[in-house]
């Protein structure tokens, strides 16, 4: 069980091993403000990769690029590989034909330049051979400026003393990569990527977002699986533009917003009966105020009802009332005789009896007899 496991971690790391990471290109400024993109009037600055992002200035896309620039920059690849120049965005003051004052300007190297010893290497080393191309104005995407016969080119971006500050210039980012043409040697499977025209790239470069073939083969996402690029970009929203996210996000916002008020009107709804509902004034209610108007009536109507009592009052005494003969009452004797009460006449007691009746208790023969003193 053991070897099992083990033989499966492998497989694991291997596959692991096999995929390619991304190479994200590394960004830098002509003009920045950090000190490793400051502008440089000399060739004192130089950078090494295989691919990279060039702009113009630190602020590239809030404001316009500054006048009175003067920067030069010395790119290089691997020994073996050329450099692919080509436009993301171009927007330089002046006219294409006659780049008398702002301007992009692009010089070759004829022989290669070594990276590894790039700090070591002399002036003469370094120095620029012949230009190839000089740019301004308004550049379309995707367009090629420039391509080095070995490893190495050399850019110069100069910008006008007497700009105004709110120019519309907006400046420029490049995208510069290495490939080579396999018709010196075909493409290494394990270290690049075959592009559709036969060029090779590094494999790093065929699993960016960026075209680094000149067909563009590589952003092809069948190729990349197919070359088991890792980590690849699976997010839909990954694509959308700023304003489309933004609209999105608006809709989304709108969305929960009458979500939370359809919910505050029909709680306010459940809870009116007890605000509304038990007054009594005539209105017009809303159906669910109605419904519960009605079960508190019927709750109304069943409390109002008499509680039937909970002791009952002891039944009268089975005495028949005295006949018209045993009829006897001291005030109508009195006033019968003309007499008063306060005479103090005695009168006899007499014994009323009943017929067919069964002798009185000792506590009506008291009362009888309180009532005849």
């Amino acid at each position: 069980m053991n070897w099992r496991v083990s033989t499966a971690l492998l497989s694991v790391i291997a596959v692991i091993g096999e995929a390619v990471l991304s190479y994200d290109p590394q960004i830098n400024y002509f003009d920045g403000t950090s000190y490793a993109d400051n502008c440089r009037s000399k060739l004192e600055r130089r950078v090494s990769g295989l691919s990279g992002l060039l702009i113009s200035h630190q602020l590239y896309g809030t404001f316009p690029y500054n006048a009175s620039k003067n920067c030069f920059l010395l790119i290089t690849a691997p020994v073996g590989y050329r450099i692919r120049l080509r436009v993301l965005d171009f927007n330089v003051l002046g006219d294409p034909q006659n780049c008398d004052k702002d301007t992009l300007h692009v010089f070759d190297h004829e022989k290669a330049i070594d990276p590894s010893t790039l700090n070591e290497a002399t002036p003469e080393d370094t120095s620029p051979g012949p230009i190839v191309g000089q740019f301004c104005g308004i550049i379309r995407n995707a367009s090629e400026l420039a391509i080095s016969s070995e490893n190495a080119l050399t850019l110069w971006w100069h910008s006008d003393a007497d700009l105004p500050p709110n120019h519309s210039g907006e400046g420029f980012r490049l995208l510069w990569s290495a490939f080579r043409k396999s018709n010196t040697a075909p493409c290494n499977a394990q270290r690049e990527f075959t592009c559709t025209n036969h060029e090779c790239i590094p494999s790093e470069l065929a699993c960016n977002r960026y075209p680094d073939c000149k067909d563009e083969s590589d952003l092809s996402r069948e190729r990349q699986i197919a070359h088991r690029c890792d980590y690849l970009d699976d997010d839909p929203l990954g694509s959308l533009t700023g304003l489309t996210l933004l609209l999105i996000c608006m809709a989304v916002v709108s969305c929960c917003a009458c979500m939370c008020i359809c919910a505050c009107v029909c709680c306010k709804c459940m809870k009116a009966p007890d605000k509304v509902c038990n007054t009594n004034v005539v209105a017009e209610r809303t159906p669910c105020c109605a419904e519960v108007n009605e079960q508190q009536q019927r709750t109304a109507h069943q409390l109002a009802q008499p509680t039937p009592p909970g002791f009952y009052p002891p039944s009268p005494p089975k005495v028949p009332p005295p006949n018209n003969a045993a009829t006897y009452s001291p005030q109508r004797t009195l006033i019968s005789s003309g007499l008063s009460m306060g005479a103090g006449i005695q009168f006899p007691a007499q014994q009323i009896r009943y017929s067919k009746q069964p002798e009185p208790d000792t506590a009506q023969n008291e009362t009888l007899n309180s009532d005849g003193m």
